[in-house]
């Protein structure tokens, strides 16, 4: 059997992240979800995978050595059937709760709904590493060679999942597939374990499950959860993308467009007030739009109205190819008049990235995003995009963009959001204008005609280039500039001290979900004002503190436990690192080189190939630093080292770096976690402290908790709040702490082996 168990390890290492990607992705769709809501079910997950891991390792370390096999195949009949079952609610819940699709939920029944999906399918994934650790042959390097093989599954099933069965298949083939393959490794454990259990009822009830599946169908699981997610709809089309969720419905002779949940385009009757204002008054203020750029959801209405003036070219930049086969797929009198309009250009490619690369110059840019609700979009709503985008402006060029507002009242949230991107944009261009409304349109240019040009203006030019409009008269175009409006909105922001948005530190999206506080009254993120008041440096210097106190006490109680706690401290704290710092170079590449999803799953791939590499180098060095814990300091020294120089990288030269610098960027914090971990192990199992099944328990679940926590409050509290440094800073402190309690207690490890 432990000829078979590489292979088994990498197939349960796969596994876990395919159904971690898949679950998220249909979660997403329900939850309209943005970084924050990708934090809490990341971090649910991680929760289940550490309970898994810890309940388990305890389990088995204290049993037979049947146990593990017995433990694994009940817990791969659970995590098959479980990932299958998850997907179904991912997609389902709001039916089974009366919540209508379209209505979005607060942070508190995404927290609760998301543990409820993914608990089962995470513990039981977790409840597996603690078996086969204990599988393995006995010595100290098991828990380094599972840890290892399931990290190169894990790499190998995260590209297999992006660039196979995503863009071909759909999430429940790939959950069958993935479940039918667990049903065969089950089999040839059934077949080479040397354990006294009915093989043969085993064996029955694993055919029987899996000809259940083959029975039901993939299929039959798809039609039927899409009736009960779109109840009332009629789906014309459901496709997903590398990018995302694309589905079509209609009704009459009206087709909606949503994307990952949410409309972005509805046909042949589009918003005309939108498109109307958005493709007529920003060129209006050019006196010759001749070049235009449109970056994100300009199709349906807004490039049809662009189309009106007398343009010599339009480039469309839209990331999904999807989508524009869709539109394509199901066409309408407007996307057939926008899309076989021989001045468009479709590009599909990132909107930031096209900007950065890009040789032409325009004589406007419009940014259709409707607000920074995520850090993918916050990307286009920065200081730096700003600075990018008027080095491709011919020198009287316009860059528009919009945000949610009010021409009479806004919350100090809605305020702070505006004002914040308001500011980015003052920063860089000579000459911002607002025009205040339900939807806040603002104009930035070097030519200072855009704060003079009044409604009688706009409407000659309108006469000027024929274009015949029932909204824009020039009285609806007087009250829409009104200046009292302007001034309006000048006086209000001068009553917030919000900084500028800035990519190193995405203030828009944190007062966005202070803006969701409003309208949900969500007491998961009452708090969040406090962090703003007190401020995260003393946060972290609390924390600091209080781990501090807290070792002085470990210390106090000499022996096994005060090491224990320091190697179990330094593996969460290791966990804390890796997960953070993963998460700001995912977000400095986007924002250097565009949110491109094959390129970021492949620089995951290099950090979990990083982890590998660590894990295989500490074997042939446990037997010689087996009772020094010396080594283990010294990977603590360069983990604070790393993380000293990265925080200096990350707002200096990190944003203009070539992609192999991010590759290594990638490669190293992963190597250095997987370094910690292998060698914790080594080190706890030495001074008998356990088995290898409860160790990994122990230290896995300490690993993911650490996780955990930097994905639930890293992409909305503290990069938003300190930024790249910032949370530098809280790293360095808490891997301080636990460098200072292992030295002082490493005089203690040999005489408690």
């Amino acid at each position: 059997m432990n000829v078979f168990l590489p292979f088994t390890i990498l197939i349960v290492g796969a596994g876990g992240i395919v159904a971690q990607v898949l679950i998220l992705r249909e979660l997403l769709v329900s939850f309209y979800g943005n970084e924050l809501i990708v934090g809490i079910i990341l971090g649910n997950w991680i929760l289940g995978e550490a309970l898994g891991a810890f309940l388990i390792g305890k389990i088995v370390s204290s049993r037979s050595s049947a146990a593990p096999v017995v433990l694994f195949l009940l817990l791969q009949l659970l995590f098959s059937s479980a990932f299958i079952l998850s997907l179904y609610a991912a997609r389902v819940f709001k039916a089974f709760l009366g919540i209508p699709f379209a209505e979005a939920v607060g942070l508190t029944p995404v927290f609760l709904i998301s543990l409820a999906v993914n608990f089962p399918v995470a513990f039981s994934h977790g409840g597996l590493f603690s078996c086969l650790c204990r599988m393995q042959a006995p010595g100290d390097r098991a828990i380094g060679k599972t840890y290892v093989w399931e990290t190169k599954g894990t790499m190998l099933g995260g590209l297999a999942v992006t660039w196979f069965f995503i863009p071909r298949f759909t999430s429940f083939q790939t959950a069958v597939f993935f479940a039918l393959l667990n049903m065969a490794v089950c089999l040839f454990f059934l077949r080479y374990a040397g354990i006294r259990i009915h093989k043969i009822t085993a064996a029955g009830a694993v055919l029987l499950f899996s000809f259940a599946l083959v029975l039901i169908g993939p299929g039959r699981l798809h039609d039927s959860s899409l009736r009960s997610q779109w109840k009332g709809m009629r789906v014309l089309d459901y496709r997903n993308s590398v990018y995302g969720n694309i589905v079509v419905t209609g009704q009459e002779l009206q087709y909606t467009f949503y994307y990952n949940g949410l409309p972005f385009i509805t046909v042949p009757y589009p918003d005309t007030v939108f498109s109307g204002e958005f493709g007529t008054i920003p060129l209006l203020f050019s006196d010759s739009p001749a070049d235009i750029l449109v970056i994100g959801g300009g199709a349906g209405g807004t490039v049809e109205q662009i189309l009106r003036h007398p343009v010599r070219r339009v480039e469309y930049v839209q990331l999904d190819p999807q989508v524009t086969g869709m539109l394509k797929k199901f066409p309408t009198s407007v996307t057939q008049r926008e899309l076989q309009d021989a001045r468009v250009c479709i590009i599909n490619t990132d909107g930031r990235f096209f900007v950065r690369n890009t040789s032409r110059r325009y004589d406007v840019i419009l940014v259709l995003y409707p607000q920074p609700s995520d850090l993918a979009v916050n990307r286009v709503f920065t200081r730096e995009f700003f600075s990018e985008a008027k080095q491709k402006l011919t020198k009287n060029g316009v860059l528009a963009f919009c945000l949610p507002g009010s021409s009479t009242y806004m919350g100090k949230e809605l305020r702070d959001v505006n004002v914040s991107v308001y500011r980015a944009a003052e920063n860089v261009f000579g000459f911002v204008r607002v025009i205040p409304g339900e939807v806040n349109m603002y104009l930035a240019s070097e030519n200072p005609d855009i704060r003079v040009q009044d409604a009688a203006c706009l409407a000659g030019r309108l006469r000027q280039r024929n274009i015949e409009t029932v909204l824009l008269t020039q009285d609806y175009l007087g009250a829409r500039l009104d200046r009292r409006k302007e001034e309006w909105f000048i006086r209000l922001s001068a009553g917030s001290s919000v900084l500028p948005n800035r990519d190193s530190r995405p203030r828009a999206v944190y007062h966005m979900m202070l803006f969701w506080n409003k309208q949900f009254s969500d007491p998961l993120i009452r708090a969040l004002p406090f962090f703003t008041n007190t401020g995260m440096q003393s946060a972290g210097i609390a924390v600091f503190l209080l781990f501090a106190a807290g070792g002085c006490w470990v210390l106090c109680r000499k022996g096994a436990r005060g090491i224990n706690f320091a190697l179990i401290y330094s593996i969460l704290t290791t966990g804390f690192f890796s997960m953070l710092v993963n998460l700001m170079l995912i977000f400095i590449f986007q924002s250097a080189h565009g949110y491109l999803y094959y390129k970021i799953g492949l620089l995951i791939s290099f950090f979990m190939a990083g982890i590998a590499a660590g894990g295989m180098l500490v074997p042939s060095m446990v037997k010689r630093f087996k009772t020094d814990p010396r080594f283990f300091i010294a990977v603590e020294i360069l983990i604070i080292v790393f993380t000293a120089f990265f925080a200096v990288a990350a707002d200096m030269w990190l944003q203009n770096s070539g992609q192999w610098v991010f590759t290594c960027l990638f490669f190293i914090p992963g190597f250095l976690t997987g370094l910690a971990f292998p060698l914790a192990g080594g080190l706890y199992r030495e001074r008998g402290a356990g088995g290898p099944g409860r160790t990994a328990g122990i230290l896995c679940g300490a690993d993911l908790l650490g996780g955990w926590f930097a994905g639930m409050i890293g992409g909305v509290i503290v990069l938003p709040l300190v930024g790249f440094a910032g949370a530098c800073l809280i790293i360095i402190l808490l891997k301080m702490s636990s460098f200072l309690f292992l030295i002082c207690l490493g005089k203690n490890f040999k005489k408690n082996i």
